[in-house]
């Protein structure tokens, strides 16, 4: 059974605290952008952790960093990765993100700061725009109905199998 990274951790109220000094902390969020954005951390950015050099370039550079999902376990291996990409100290939010809302912290909602693209689960091509269900529905009866069609149409010159 292989046995998590055990990489540095700091507490909910420890963060806290860092978040409201001077130091420049960035709080980098690895969880899926489905849970991302339905609460995470004020500040922290979404990086999805295959992507992590590059999410790492889109997120402003910090003095520290600190890596959270949803239990804290992905982010011991985020934080690990990290490591070896950038030139300052390393943490990993003990608990979570469950931790932080468990201690009654405020939480950001939406898709903001994406350091990554929301690559990372498959969405309806409904899903985020105006159209409602009704319409992309329509569309693929429509779809579904194109071989029949074809094969009515003697004009098109494709063979229907």
């Amino acid at each position: 059974v292989p046995v998590s990274p055990q990489e540095p951790a700091v507490t909910s109220d420890e963060l806290v605290q860092w978040l409201q000094s001077d130091e420049e902390t960035r709080v980098i969020d690895v969880t899926t952008s489905a849970q991302y954005v339905k609460g995470h951390i004020p500040g922290a950015w979404f990086a999805i952790r295959a992507q992590l050099a590059v999410a790492l370039v889109a997120a402003p550079k910090a003095k520290r960093y600190v890596f959270t999902c949803g239990s804290g376990a992905l982010a011991q291996y985020a934080a690990r990765d990290a490591r070896a990409l950038v030139d300052a100290p390393v943490y990993v939010l003990a608990g979570g993100n469950t931790a932080w809302k468990d201690a009654g912290l405020p939480v950001e909602v939406g898709e903001t700061h994406l350091a990554s693209a929301r690559t990372d689960r498959y969405r309806r091509p409904y899903e985020g725009t105006d159209a409602p269900e009704s319409a992309m529905q329509g569309y693929l009866e429509w779809e579904y109905g194109l071989v029949e069609q074809l094969g009515r149409d003697g004009t098109h010159g494709f063979r229907v199998v």
